[in-house]
């Protein structure tokens, strides 16, 4: 049993770090960073009845908003995001694609689903489908060690 432990244990970190290094590589290929990728996607797959603030990316994205801040200056003096202010409350400041940032955030999508394309071809139908469900269970149980249902 301990060698299992030791084989998934080394499987799951060389798995995050490649993922995260293919990460790393795709958003420069976008001439942005992994977070400011992150930042996109997450206003770009909202609801659009929900508008977005610094703090409530932050807290989809959990990560702090000291983090979020200097990324979402960044995208705004890119050109990819403005911010409007609400009308009943000056400080709170709403954040918006503009269509810049939203043909980025599309490539991006549309570059993702082909990497995932790629991946099922790789793996082929049978083992993506088996990996889907590992997936799947993995964050069943991780939902239940939270409390969660």
């Amino acid at each position: 049993m301990q060698k299992k432990v030791e084989q998934l244990n080394v499987g799951i970190v060389n798995f995050r770090k490649t993922m995260k290094d293919v990460n790393v590589l795709e958003n420069k290929m976008f001439g942005i960073n992994p977070l400011e990728g992150c930042i996109l996607e997450c206003i770009n797959s909202n609801d659009t009845q929900i508008k977005m603030t610094a703090s409530k990316i932050s807290s989809i994205l959990a990560i702090q908003q000291p983090t979020i801040t200097p990324l979402i200056k960044k995208l705004e003096d890119n050109g990819f995001i403005f911010k409007t202010c609400d009308e009943h409350d000056r400080r709170v400041k709403y954040i918006e694609l503009t269509q810049q940032g939203l043909e980025l955030a599309e490539r991006k999508k549309q570059h993702h689903d082909e990497k995932i394309q790629d991946m099922i071809m790789y793996l082929g139908e049978e083992d993506a489908e088996i990996f889907t469900n590992i997936l799947a269970k993995l964050e069943k149980y991780n939902k239940m060690i939270l409390g969660k249902k």
